[in-house]
């Protein structure tokens, strides 16, 4: 028993460590091509007044439109469950706070709160909250579809692939959804899933929607804030990628893997007179956009975990 306890032990601290030893491994590498210097110093040129604006605006609205789409799906998925908009906008603010941790921390307090609030069992909050967290995915990969279709390809064929293989996973889940196979069926957690059905997803994908909208105006927003300037296209179809690998659960809020993914996409259309100076621009708008905003966000948890809470 002890050796048991021991083994287990160190296998929770090796959980609690090995997220920060990859941030720590990324920003060394991204530090390595951008200057620590220069970055701070592309910070300082930046409008302070408008970038804090900016993003408080971003992440009001951002809790708002996220509200919305995620009530929207649990209508479909829980439809027994009294849940007003009201009551989600409070559960999904608090969880904000647990989303500074990471994406998949806040989601798993989304279920939490409808299994401590209206008794909803455990199995069903996970499968509603997959449902989600599915939908976010396919959304993304519909924006970065259509950002291809209106000429905005990325440069590079492995991410081109990337784009098309989460584009060609749609209409393959969809599927799923529609046969409804009984094996699959009889896994409670995904439940929810097949109660939606297409009606349910569709309606599901159209209120997420905006909130993808939100994300993308931001980052687009920002950048510019920064002197990055891609084309609409561009940042619809690169946008999305830099979303998908900020919400993998190998670092903390994404730190590092969102900006080391962000200096690789958009270093080609940022100003600059050398590749160096390219690549500050972005990681300056990478780096304080996630930071500024992980402080915003914590706020807003905050203020609304002790309404979630009573």
């Amino acid at each position: 028993m002890p050796d048991l306890t021991a083994k287990k032990e160190r296998r929770s601290l090796l959980q609690a460590v090995a997220p920060w030893l990859v941030v720590a491994f990324v920003f060394y590498w991204l530090f390595r091509i951008v200057p620590f210097g220069k970055l701070v110093e592309a910070l300082a040129r930046a409008p302070l007044g408008a970038f804090v604006a900016l993003t408080v605006v971003y992440v009001a609205v951002n809790l708002l439109a996220d509200t919305f789409a995620t009530w929207t799906t649990f209508r479909r998925a829980l439809p027994d469950v009294p849940l007003t908009y009201r009551d989600t906008l409070e559960i999904r603010g608090a969880t904000y706070l647990l989303a500074v941790v990471h994406y998949g921390a806040g989601q798993g307090g989304l279920a939490y709160f409808l299994h401590r609030r209206y008794g909803v069992a455990v199995p069903r909050t996970a499968g509603a909250v997959i449902l989600v967290m599915g939908v976010n995915v396919v959304v993304v990969a519909m924006c970065a579809f259509v950002g291809i279709l209106a000429g905005g390809a990325p440069e590079t064929a492995a991410l081109r692939w990337i784009v098309l293989a989460f584009a060609a996973g749609f209409p393959i889940y969809l599927a799923v959804i529609a046969l409804r196979p009984r094996f699959l069926m009889r896994i409670h957690t995904l439940g929810p899933l097949f109660e939606a059905g297409l009606r349910g997803h569709a309606v599901a994908i159209a209120a997420r929607l905006p909130h993808m909208a939100v994300l993308v105006t931001a980052n687009f927003l920002a950048m510019r804030l920064f002197g990055v300037t891609p084309p609409l296209d561009k940042a619809l179809v690169l946008l999305p990628i830099v979303f998908v690998l900020a919400v993998l659960p190998i670092s903390p809020s994404g730190l590092g893997t969102a900006q080391l993914a962000a200096v690789t996409l958009f270093a080609d259309f940022a100003h600059g007179a050398t590749l160096d100076e390219r690549r500050t621009a972005v990681a300056a708008y990478s780096l304080g956009l996630q930071f500024l905003g992980l402080l915003v966000q914590a706020a807003v948890g905050v203020f609304f975990l002790r309404r979630a809470t009573r």
